[in-house]
C-alpha cells in the first residue's frame, strides 16, 4: 500500500512481483489476492503501444481506467487477506502524491528516451546559434564562406621566441 501511489517505481513493481510468493497458500483469502494479481498482471502486460493518433490516446485512456480499477481490486483483496476494513474512496486517493514526483518521472523517461534516439542515431542534438550582435555574425558568415571558397586566405603569422627558455 505504502507505493500505491508511484506505481512505475522500482519498489512498487518488486512488491507486486512479491505477491504470489508472499501469498502462496491454498486459503480462500490468499488465492484471492493471486487471481486479482494475475488479472491486474495480465492487463499490465496488454499496455497499448506509443499514443500517435486520436484513437491510439483513446485507447490508452480506457487501458488506464482498467489498470486503475484491476488495482483497487487488487489492493481491495489484499486488505481483507489482512483483516483490514478500507472503503473503497480509501484506496483509490488515500495517498499523497506531490505532481512534482509525476512530473519528475515524466521528465526522466522522456530524458531516457531522447538520449537513446540520439545515441541510436535516430535523432540529432539541435545546435542553435544564437548571434547577440547581428551585423558581426553576418559580416563572419560572409568571410567565412569566402574563406571556404578560397577567395581569402587565412593569415598566419609566425612569431619566434627568441627568448625561450632565457630568465
Amino acid at each position: 500500500m505504502a507505493t500505491r501511489g508511484a506505481r512505475i517505481s522500482p519498489d512498487h513493481v518488486t512488491a507486486l512481483n512479491s505477491i504470489e510468493v508472499e501469498y502462496y497458500s491454498n486459503d480462500s483469502n490468499s488465492r484471492k489476492v493471486v487471481n486479482a494479481w494475475r488479472k491486474y498482471l495480465d492487463h499490465l502486460n496488454g499496455c497499448p503501444q506509443t499514443a500517435s493518433d486520436d484513437i491510439a490516446r483513446s485507447e490508452l485512456l480506457r487501458w488506464q481506467d482498467t489498470s486503475n480499477e484491476l488495482f483497487i481490486q487488487l489492493l481491495y483483496r489484499l486488505a481483507l487477506s489482512l483483516d483490514y476494513d478500507f472503503e473503497e474512496t480509501l484506496l483509490k486517493r488515500g495517498y499523497y502524491a506531490p505532481r512534482g514526483h509525476g512530473d519528475l518521472e515524466l521528465d526522466q523517461l522522456a530524458i531516457r528516451r531522447g538520449m537513446a534516439q540520439v545515441l541510436n542515431g535516430e535523432r540529432s542534438i539541435p545546435v542553435l546559434i544564437d548571434a547577440h550582435e547581428p551585423e558581426n555574425a553576418d559580416r563572419l558568415r560572409a568571410l567565412t564562406i569566402e574563406n571556404l571558397e578560397g577567395r581569402r586566405p587565412i593569415p598566419i603569422v609566425v612569431v619566434s621566441d627568441n627568448n625561450a627558455g632565457e630568465s
